[in-house]
């Protein structure tokens, strides 16, 4: 992707941008878990990272559509994760409801502005959401998402409007 005339157009000034061609990089504790080959720079390549951190797992699937997700069901059939960034905003070609059910995630992070002119999330997709038990935390309704984590203590919170509400703080 980094020799593509779309991407180098997008960049500011000159970057000396290098791949992370293998499944862990090696500057985080994150697990490259999609694209498996080289695309064209599509949703289709969303770039997909596992990890963890603190007590939990997490999943962020950047805008991978369904289609994708069931690769990563196929390589990684074991995969499951206390949250999940949904794709694509919370579209409705993101986030199968069987993608769902593997993942099993507690909590499902929505990043979507409010009054966006796509929708999202989409209702499908929050009805997807409600049949697999998954909490939903969009930014829209909640504002700021935080996870922090400091040896054996975690913590989930949500900021709106100086309104801080704590969905998981657990030594």
């Amino acid at each position: 992707m980094e020799t593509l005339p779309k991407f180098q157009s997008r960049l500011a000034y000159p970057v000396k941008v290098v791949p992370v061609t293998n499944q862990s990089s090696p500057m985080t504790d994150l697990q490259i878990l999609h694209p498996m080959q080289v695309g064209s720079a599509t949703n289709d390549d969303s770039l997909v990272l596992f990890g963890h951190f603190g007590k939990l797992r997490f999943l962020f699937m950047g805008d991978l559509p369904q289609n994708g997700e069931k690769l990563i069901m196929k390589q990684y059939p074991n995969l499951q994760a206390d949250i999940l960034k949904l794709g694509h905003n919370g579209s409705k070609t993101s986030s199968n409801l069987a993608f769902l059910k593997q993942v099993q995630p507690h909590y499902g992070i929505i990043s979507a502005g409010r009054r966006n002119r796509y929708h999202h999330p989409n209702l499908e997709t929050m009805q997807r959401l409600q049949q697999s038990k998954i909490v939903p935390l969009s930014t829209q309704n909640y504002g700021m998402i935080r996870y922090r984590y400091y040896g054996f203590y975690d913590q989930l919170t949500t900021k709106l409007n100086g309104d801080e509400k704590f969905w998981i703080s657990q030594p």
